[in-house]
């Protein structure tokens, strides 16, 4: 994670909510050392014998909150309202690292006593982005740009709470169908790409247009449950299984 999102942490974080001002308190995170083996099995804090009292998703989308309470998790669920901020020539895994570190960060501020988990999924294609699609031709653009290739999808996961900080990531390489014009064009009209990244579900009605994913599929659906829940349970924050 690059410097700028490390240095966002020691600063006043001011967002605008809907109908008020937040001013988080200056703090600095603690120094933690955490390794993470290859296959993203075991995750292992410093946690300076600190235990939280609540776990809160910083996230409104159902997609995430689904997963996590299939998986068994209870916690309550603080949607950020920070301004996401991306500098320029970014990668796209510092990008939604950064995102997420954000968008956890945002609701710590307020909730010292918690852990906080952030997350953020990005389409990349060509090397570059796609966010959500602006209008129906814009949906159809990136969908006709999409059509019988294939395109990264990255998700950001951030945890925070007091003497822990963990950023991190995954990518799975997701390939579509051929599509024709009218398939793309009768996806666009049921309503769904238009709040996705990338202007698909595969979760939803989109898994028709998707060939092959290689890598973790949840992570395509928006949160790589599996690490999250690894990362939780060396919190002592358990589901039903992990």
């Amino acid at each position: 994670m690059p410097d700028f999102w490390r240095g966002y942490a020691t600063q006043h974080i001011r967002a605008k909510r809907n109908k008020c001002e937040c001013v988080a308190l200056n703090y600095s995170l603690f120094d933690i050392h955490f390794s993470l083996n290859r296959n993203l099995a075991q995750l292992n804090f410093c946690l300076q014998g600190v235990i939280m009292n609540k776990f809160i998703l910083a996230s409104a989308s159902p997609r995430r909150k689904e997963l996590l309470e299939t998986a068994g998790y209870q916690f309550d669920i603080i949607p950020s309202c920070c301004e996401e901020i991306v500098p320029a020539g970014l990668t796209p895994k510092d990008t939604v690292e950064g995102l997420a570190y954000q968008k956890a960060l945002d609701v710590y501020a307020d909730h010292p006593d918690s852990v906080v988990l952030g997350a953020d999924t990005v389409v990349c294609f060509d090397g570059k982005i796609l966010g959500k699609p602006e209008s129906e031709e814009d949906a159809v653009r990136m969908l006709t740009m999409l059509s019988g290739q294939t395109h990264e999808v990255r998700t950001g996961i951030a945890l925070l709470g007091k003497g822990i900080e963990f950023v991190s990531s995954e990518a799975a390489m997701v390939t579509f169908f051929q599509l024709s014009e009218e398939q793309i064009r009768n996806y666009v009209a049921t309503g769904e790409p238009m709040d996705k990244a990338g202007a698909y579900g595969i979760q939803g009605k989109g898994a028709v247009l998707v060939r092959s994913v290689l890598g973790d599929y949840f992570n395509v659906v928006g949160l790589p449950i599996a690490t999250v829940a690894r990362a939780l349970a060396s919190l002592g924050i358990h589901g039903d299984v992990i």
